[in-house]
């Protein structure tokens, strides 16, 4: 979908590919060391995929930038990392003084992508690929609580990505819970795949994510793919063929009884997601439950 002048969105006829421009390096930043860490060389095959799904020129050398990704307690370092909020500071400084040149994309992944639209709200004329943002307007969990702190563990929901008319490429994998996560509180089922999805699909994207799965995207419908004229920011999010909360049950499952309960259980935790524009910032609310009611029962009525 395209943005109108008039402030709309509309299906475009052709998809908005990311501009080929003449090549230039690109500089990335991993995400919280939790989890899946696969070593650089596998996570560049990862940016190579992702960079070939998009169709933006592969830039000439890739650049790491080196900072702790680290989520106190819990990274990898424990009680030796930094907080989140103290990590992604060092991240958006170590980036700040790569100097940048202009036409250079900005890679991130995950907390590196929060870190990256801290960077991209001080400067302009660089590129940007987000993966699995949490500060992606409409689904990461930053901007769904803008504000919200938690002292105890150093975190701030910092809000969503800014706009400052650099070309901008967002992918997100749905039900993901940093980069997916509903917006409606009283789908009680929905926060839980959500949540469920940060533990199953956050940190295999980078193993599994394909160059072919992102095209496929574009043609896949506007709730997979979307064009923000306004913020020129291309927003791709990749179906997740199984559901998070189904998965630790599909090799015990038959699969005529995973597919009977998946598709009525997909339906209900699609309403409480609005997939009508990625690009604007929606936090998450707990909708009166006559209001979700109204969605589940006149879904097929008109009510």
């Amino acid at each position: 979908m395209t943005r109108s002048a008039g402030g709309g969105l509309e299906t475009p006829k052709t998809p908005k590919r990311a501009e080929r421009r003449p090549r230039a390096a690109l500089h990335y930043l991993r995400g919280t060391k939790i989890g899946d860490d696969p070593p650089d060389e596998v996570f560049e095959r990862f940016i190579d995929a992702v960079i070939n799904g998009v169709g933006t020129a592969p830039p000439v050398r890739y650049e790491k930038v080196s900072y702790n990704a680290g989520f106190w307690p819990l990274s990898h370092g424990g009680t030796a990392d930094l907080t989140y909020d103290a990590s992604l500071a060092q991240g958006v400084q170590l980036l700040t003084e790569r100097a940048a040149e202009p036409g250079d994309v900005i890679f991130g992944f995950s907390q590196g992508a929060v870190a990256a639209s801290f960077y991209k709200s001080a400067h302009s004329g660089n590129r940007y690929v987000l993966v699995e943002n949490p500060s992606r307007p409409n689904g990461g969990i930053m901007a769904r609580f803008p504000g919200v702190s938690i002292p105890v563990a150093g975190v701030t929901f910092s809000g969503a990505t800014p706009h400052n008319g650099d070309h901008t490429i967002d992918v997100a994998r749905q039900y993901d819970g940093w980069a997916d996560f509903p917006a409606d509180l009283w789908n009680p089922l929905a926060v839980a795949n959500a949540l469920m999805g940060i533990l199953v699909v956050h940190g295999g994207t980078q193993t599994e994510v394909t160059a072919d799965e992102i095209r496929a995207a574009e043609s896949a419908g506007p709730e997979y793919y979307q064009y923000d004229a306004d913020s020129n920011t291309v927003y791709y999010l990749l179906r997740t063929p199984s559901l998070p909360l189904l998965m630790p049950f599909e090799r015990f499952l038959p699969r005529r009884v995973a597919d009977a309960v998946a598709g009525p259980l997909r339906w209900f935790i699609e309403t409480a997601y609005d997939r009508s524009d990625y690009s604007r910032p929606t936090r998450s609310t707990f909708l009166r439950p006559l209001e979700l009611l109204r969605r589940v029962v006149g879904a097929d009525s008109g009510v």
